[in-house]
């Protein structure tokens, strides 16, 4: 098995639990969800940016191996190295040697994962100084492993989990630098059998603690001075936020909420902007609502469960921001601000 990486300081803790995990041929195949759409750091200070959970596991947990492939269904598979262009040209090359000309792969997952599992018994035959280490990051993963059980799909659905099922069982891929990282915000939209797996290493992404929101923000205004288009400081508005919403409240919820309290349009756009660290394009001035029509604030154990809900269904009677959906409708959706 390869040495361990030593990621830097600033790394999450989840990073360095799947680091130890991936290194000591426990487990080769990793669920991560939670907040897995946020945007990590690149380095210690600042002025390095932020990028995606997928540019640091490529950068700096992978950072050393042969090749790492991501694959999701819009953008199909590619090989992958963050901002590293020299070593992604190297990739393409041995990936084009040793898999196929990735250029021309069908985007079908049936196809992808069958292209892998070569290359995987492939590698394992040639184990030794011919094996290549390798890394498969697959993003929204809920699309290829979905909830439900798959032999009740299709045979395309059941093939690909018991594929990946295979890879995390194996113990010869065990004992190999070889890795498989699924992403997903959700765990309980996959597949029951790839989280209960007991091969499967399921870790937890969390949302982003007040001084990394505090540290977000400052970077995103740089040099600007925050009070020019804020009536809050970058501390203030990291703890609000935090205290106040939790992820999985909508951008546009936000917004018509602190509208409705008197926030002006600067600070509207800077706190939507900043809600929360993630990927999605922030809501400038004038952005639309979207969907929502109406927002209100109301107290806990007022909102009845819906009846077209065939799952047990108990009040919440937790004091925390909370998220409500029809799961027939998944447009209609009740931003919940509980006191």
């Amino acid at each position: 098995m390869a040495e361990a990486p030593l990621l830097p300081t600033w790394a999450p803790p989840w990073a360095t639990q799947l680091a130890e995990l991936c290194f000591s041929g426990t487990t080769s195949v990793f669920l991560l969800h939670g907040n897995t759409n946020d945007l990590m750091p690149r380095g210690e200070s600042p002025d390095e940016g932020y990028g995606t959970i997928a540019d640091m596991l490529a950068e700096q947990l992978f950072g050393k191996w042969d090749l790492v492939l991501h694959y999701d269904l819009g953008r199909g598979l590619r090989a992958f190295a963050g901002r590293n262009e020299k070593r992604l040209q190297k990739m393409i090359v041995l990936a084009n040697e040793k898999i196929a000309d990735l250029s021309t792969v069908k985007n079908d997952p049936g196809v992808v994962l069958q292209l892998i599992d070569r290359f995987v018994r492939a590698n394992i035959i040639a184990a030794g100084e011919k094996s290549l280490s390798f890394a498969v990051i697959i993003d929204q993963a809920s699309f290829l492993f979905p909830s439900g059980e798959p032999g009740r799909t299709s045979f395309a659905a059941a093939a690909m989990l018991v594929t990946l099922l295979n890879w995390a069982k194996s113990p010869h891929v065990k004992k190999m630098p070889m890795a498989f990282v699924v992403m997903d915000e959700r765990r309980s939209d996959l597949s029951e059998r790839l989280v209960g797996s007991p091969h499967v290493a399921s870790i937890e992404v969390p949302l982003p603690t007040v001084e990394e929101r505090e540290r977000f923000i400052r970077s995103t205004v740089g040099t600007r001075d925050l009070p020019a288009f804020s009536d809050f400081d970058a501390p203030t508005l990291a703890a609000y936020l935090s205290l106040r919403f939790s992820s999985a409240v909508p951008p546009s919820v936000i917004r018509t909420v602190l509208a409705g309290e008197g926030f002006s349009q600067r600070d509207l756009d800077l706190v939507t902007a900043e809600a929360s660290p993630t990927g999605s394009a922030p809501l400038g001035a004038g952005a639309p609502v979207g969907s929502v029509s109406f927002a209100q604030q109301i107290s806990q154990d007022t909102l009845p469960c819906p009846a077209s809900d065939p799952t047990p269904c108990e009040l919440d009677t937790q004091v925390e921001p909370d998220i409500a959906a029809n799961p027939v409708s998944p447009d209609n959706i009740v931003g919940v601000f509980q006191q």
